[in-house]
């Protein structure tokens, strides 16, 4: 992760943070809820290929805001499955999402 102050906003103490997935590790993890959840797993996905970056404001969290974008193609079940489903392990998850003649990407934003 590299930092900078934010130039159009030094003077609110801006920091700017960005993500790089090329020196960064990132995981996501998904949980089964529900009546069937007994019957699911919840899977720990590993996001090789992302990139992002978060404002963050000290004296006023709520300026603050983060955004990751995230290639699905990149996305893999990195925890054992083989119990659960022998057919998915090793398998990229970002797979299972569509097209996967068209590289897709998914943008997760939060502002404070």
């Amino acid at each position: 992760m590299h930092h900078a102050i934010d130039q159009t906003r030094a003077s609110e103490a801006t920091v700017r943070y960005l993500l790089d997935g090329k020196g960064s590790r990132f995981t996501a993890r998904a949980f089964a809820t529900g009546l069937l959840s007994a019957f699911g797993y919840n899977p720990t996905i590993a996001i090789a290929d992302f990139k992002g970056e978060a404002q963050v404001n000290a004296s006023a969290l709520e300026e603050s805001s983060l955004r990751v974008v995230i290639q699905a193609e990149s996305l893999m079940v990195s925890d054992d499955i083989s119990d659960k489903d022998p057919s998915r392990r090793g398998s990229p998850f970002g797979a299972h999402l569509g097209d996967r003649g068209r590289r897709q990407a998914a943008e997760i934003s939060h502002d404070f």
